[in-house]
């Protein structure tokens, strides 16, 4: 027999019956495989997630290799999905010589890990006439489970020694209601003998998420890893959950004012200004926001590369030459955000803005309302806040953006196919797709985001001084707005530092390190040897790169460069892994059509169940032969005696 083996290895595996893990029954049954095998017989060996990474490549007849393989074997955090691997096997199979060819699947049949049922049926089925395939379900049924599903930094901007909020979700995936749980927070640790913050949750229903507050502050500028836990449970996987947050000193914001006034309050900026820096001007120089004031006729020159984040308000025109830059500053990192007034050449902004350089993330149009009337057009949302940066209004605790007053605004009109407000305009150059950040009473959007290379471009509907609302007379909206845009903003660099399990972590280092080498320490225990890694900064396509793909365990992961501050980074695992849930009765008779399916709990009676169904497919044909002809004969002799004599 030539066999292969795929052993389940994602985080669903590690849920354990209190003694062992669905990972250790199936390594066991992986060892009840081999030992079924007919004398001669090769295996190979494969761990399958949501890819298929092999112990043993190709079928070998040294099946102690094979069976220490299994037992050195490893979980991952990646998710279920069978057919990747299924489909790595089935091609191996059929590349191999011989007629008896084995296929099994060790698993704990997770519901998502079969959502391409019919597929799978599909590739059995025409497979049948080459192979056989069989499905090992390991593991009882786990009613109970709680995971931290989600965690992030919610104050926008993470100054340092300052508060900061951070959300946790808890999520029940399990079946029985959960009471008392305690979620406790950790900075640049997972396990201290006292957490930062505590908080707790008075009941979780099955199928039902909470959201909690926690506040912590950040002592140094640099990266910083922040980890959520829950008590440990069957499932210890999504017990914690972890993310990357780069702490800052300062941030450096340029102001262009379209209108600036006799008087400093009849400046375009007054209010967003007094805003960002709410401080006395004593007090300016030590805030951790900085902010730079100059006119339109200050831009042809100006060095965007000093500022994190560029605010055009209420500007006339922008040249083609200040197009670009900016577009070249938004590429590389940078953040615009865009304020339309009475100024605003619309017709300027859309040649070079929209159709010229796909920089807005939406057409301006029409000019709506009389501001000199202060009369109420529009006001904002009240409910139903999706976008990262408005979230926080789904707590009623944060008050309500709705009491904001628009007495004249520009229509926009969303790039892209994700904006489900208003017009949606295809652009002519592919490019990212636009997203709604606050909306209209009416469902027009208000404020709308676009990400663009390694920047975020914002832009308003509104101006940013009282000419055509009174938002900037409403701090308790205006501010936390603005510090969570430019918060947005200032984060979009570093988000790619939180990665899901098993993705790679991409870096462009200064061009000085090429050839230079990075030590990256990680949470990976077994074996030792991947606990501390190093990777080479290479050039590519002229630009220089530093890869790391081991991430297939969530935690916290730390990147030493030569004459670099310490970088941090954070792995995660798929919250949906979370559901326990397996398939059901009639999507394992979909499945039995086209394999055999066993259920195995305690890899005791493996062995002799495989040789029996082994012996029994191999029997069926020569039985069958041999009773046809038992029945052929009994004709004919019937037929000869019953002549007349």
């Amino acid at each position: 027999v030539s066999a292969v083996i795929l052993i389940d290895n994602s985080y669903s595996m590690s849920a354990t019956d209190g003694v062992n893990s669905r990972f250790d029954i199936a390594k066991k049954s992986a060892g009840q495989i081999i030992d079924s095998l007919p004398g001669g017989s090769s295996v190979a060996v494969w761990l399958s997630s949501d890819i298929a990474r092999p112990i043993i490549p190709e079928p070998t007849i040294d099946l102690n290799l094979a069976r220490s393989g299994i037992r050195d074997a490893i979980l991952s955090d990646r998710r279920t999905d069978v057919l990747p691997g299924l489909r790595q096997a089935v091609e191996l199979l059929k590349r191999r010589a011989g007629t008896s060819k084995e296929l099994y699947v060790v698993t704990d049949g997770q519901l998502g890990g079969f959502n391409r049922l019919e597929e799978i049926r599909r590739l059995l089925d025409d497979g049948k006439q080459e192979l056989r395939c069989r499905f090992i379900l390991v593991g009882a049924n786990e009613d109970r489970n709680l995971c931290v599903s989600n965690l992030q930094q919610a104050s926008g901007l993470a100054p340092v020694d300052r508060p900061l909020r951070f959300e946790v979700t808890v999520t029940n995936a399990g079946q029985r209601t959960e009471n008392d749980v305690r979620i406790t927070l950790f900075i640049d640790t997972t396990r201290t003998e006292a957490p930062i913050a505590d908080a707790m949750i008075e009941s979780i229903e099955p199928g039902k998420s909470t959201t909690v507050s926690l506040f912590a502050r950040l002592s140094g500028a640099g990266w910083h890893t922040i980890s959520a836990r829950i008590a440990s449970d069957r499932v210890p996987a999504d017990d914690v959950r972890t993310i990357a947050v780069r702490a800052v000193n300062k941030v450096n914001v340029l102001m262009v004012d379209g209108d600036p006034g006799r008087e400093e309050r009849d400046s375009e900026t007054f209010f967003l200004t007094h805003a960002l820096v709410p401080v006395p001007p004593a007090e300016a120089e030590n805030y951790f926001v900085h902010t730079m004031t100059i006119g339109p006729n200050d831009l042809p020159g100006q060095n965007f590369d000093e500022f994190d984040a560029i605010v055009i308000a209420n500007v006339a025109e922008i040249t083609p030459q200040t197009a670009d830059a900016l577009a070249s500053r938004v590429q590389r990192g940078g953040g615009l955000i865009i304020f339309p007034g009475d100024n605003t050449d619309i017709a300027n902004y859309n040649r070079e803005l929209v159709d010229r350089l796909q920089v807005l993330p939406a057409r301006l149009g029409e000019l709506k309302g009389d501001a000199k009337s202060e009369r109420t057009i529009a006001k904002l949302q009240e409910k139903n806040f999706e976008h990262p940066i408005a979230r926080l209004w789904n707590d009623p605790a944060s008050g309500s953006p709705s009491g904001a007053n628009f007495y004249k605004i520009l229509s926009l009109q969303p790039i892209g196919e994700t904006a489900s407000a208003g017009v949606s305009v295809p652009s002519s150059q592919p490019a990212t797709t636009s997203s709604v950040v606050l909306r209209f009473s009416d469902n027009t959007p208000a404020v709308i985001e676009r990400v663009l290379g390694e920047g975020r471009v914002i832009l308003f509907a509104s101006t940013c001084d009282t000419a055509w609302n009174d938002l900037a007379v409403k701090p308790g909206i205006f501010v936390p707005l603005m510090y969570r845009c430019l918060g947005s903003i200032v984060q979009h660099k570093d988000e790619q530092l939180t990665l899901r399990a098993g993705a790679k972590l991409t870096l462009h280092p200064p061009a000085e390190l090429i050839g230079r080498d990075a030590v990256i320490t990680t949470p990976i225990t077994n074996p030792p040897a991947r606990a501390r890694q190093s990777r080479r900064v290479e050039l590519v396509d002229r630009d220089p790169v530093l890869a790391f793909e081991d991430t297939d365990v969530a935690g916290a992961y730390e990147m030493a460069l030569p004459d670099q501050p310490l970088l941090k980074f954070a792995v995660q695992a798929d919250p949906a892994e979370s559901d326990l849930r397996s398939i059901d009765a009639d999507q394992q008779r979909v499945l039995a059509s086209a394999a055999d399916v066993i259920e195995q709990n305690g890899a005791t009676e493996l062995a002799m169940s495989i040789e029996h169904r082994r012996v029994g497919k191999e029997m069926w044909i020569p039985l069958t032969i041999a009773v046809l002809a038992l029945a052929v004969s009994e004709t004919v002799l019937a037929f000869w005696f019953s002549k007349p004599k």
